[in-house]
């Protein structure tokens, strides 16, 4: 069909994959050179006219995407075909009713990219080759080859000097004279003991050997947690907990974190960090977006805020009887000086799943916060 573009033609958008931050790099550092500025400019109009739709239900016209690019039907038709040709956007028209549908499409990635020899030579001849290997060298990530060569020297955990390794015999007064003897033999463990305040339950956790395991009593692993909330796509950071790839469900509920709720990814990391920890190691959508409207609410827009939030809503409920029992340090969210990284065992007993009763109960004490 003759495609003209009317400026009182209306449009809908439709975006069903999360276009994130690291998106945003191969569409100017990868697909701009290629499809020029019009185009981008256009891609990223659209992506933002999602944001204002999925707040009002509203169907937008030509005219405004004219307005807001300051450029003329001609030069609107040429960038959406730009767009078409190159896999970002599809176009669906109902003549009857002169409505446009846009689906908005997820820029390819880099090692895909470069893969594809039309979109390699088209780039190669944009901006050179020089130009071309820098660009494939700033999205490699060069990981280290462990050959047959390197030994595995990994020490897991320490234990305790034995003055520690005491059984629930001891009383009170013995307990605290080998816990000072202990913290002044090995100074790491001081913030554990502190934070420890039912001692009668520690007493109890003494009758095997204590051991601490050494990568969460290092505060650089800790700030490597955080770190990696504020790196990492939510597609790579859930992946990264979840150890198997996405289904369609967990797709839409970032989609939804990230265009509903509006969060950065950084924050939906520190979310799903939250959540994956305060269910035993389980995604609960519900509970996902019940902490993003909040989040949203409050505008909190960095990794920080969002820890001290979910930290103090954590220590206003009650505590999560899996972090109690099961292990022995205690997590980020309850320390103030986040000392501690838990890396929890994963848990194939079905016993250890929560009733829907308990999932709704921690949703009542969010929230009652």
């Amino acid at each position: 069909m003759q495609r003209i573009i009317k400026e009182s033609d209306t449009f809908q958008l439709l975006v069903k994959e999360n276009i994130d931050s690291q998106d945003y790099q191969y569409l100017f550092m990868l697909y701009q050179p290629i499809i020029g500025i019009q185009a981008t400019n256009l891609y990223l109009t659209l992506l933002q006219e999602k944001h204002l739709t999925d707040r009002i239900n509203l169907d937008f016209n030509h005219k405004r995407l004219m307005v807001l690019l300051d450029i003329n039907s001609i030069e609107l038709l040429e960038a959406f075909k730009i767009l078409e040709a190159y896999q970002l956007l599809v176009s669906y028209y109902y003549p009857s009713k002169a409505t446009y549908i846009y689906h908005i499409k997820k820029p390819m990635n880099a090692p895909n990219f470069f893969a594809d020899e039309k979109l390699a030579e088209k780039l190669i001849a944009q901006i050179g080759t020089l130009q071309f290997e820098r660009q494939k060298y700033y999205f490699s990530k060069y990981q280290p080859a462990i050959t047959q060569d390197f030994i595995n020297i990994t020490e897991n955990e320490i234990i305790v000097n034995q003055e520690v390794q005491t059984t629930n015999k001891i009383n009170l007064q013995e307990l605290m004279t080998n816990l000072n003897k202990a913290q002044a033999k090995l100074p790491e463990i001081n913030p554990i003991i502190k934070s420890t305040s039912n001692f009668a339950q520690l007493k109890a956790n003494l009758e095997t050997p204590l051991t601490v395991n050494i990568n969460n009593i290092a505060n650089k692993d800790i700030l490597n947690q955080i770190s990696s909330m504020q790196v990492k796509t939510p597609e790579e950071y859930l992946i990264s907990l979840t150890e198997k790839p996405l289904d369609t469900k967990l797709k839409n509920i970032l989609h939804q974190l990230t265009f509903n709720y509006h969060l950065n990814p950084e924050v939906i990391n520190c979310l799903i960090e939250y959540v994956w920890f305060k269910n035993n190691q389980r995604i609960e959508p519900n509970y996902i977006l019940k902490i993003a409207k909040t989040f949203n609410e409050k505008a909190i827009d960095n990794v920080s805020d969002a820890v001290n939030h979910l930290k103090l809503a954590f220590q206003k409920g009650k505590k999560n009887p899996y972090s109690t029992k099961k292990y022995q340090q205690d997590v980020l969210w309850t320390n103030d000086n986040y000392e501690f990284d838990l890396k929890k065992p994963k848990s194939t007993n079905a016993e250890n799943l929560m009733s829907e009763k308990e999932i709704t109960k921690i949703l009542e004490e969010f929230d009652n916060f």
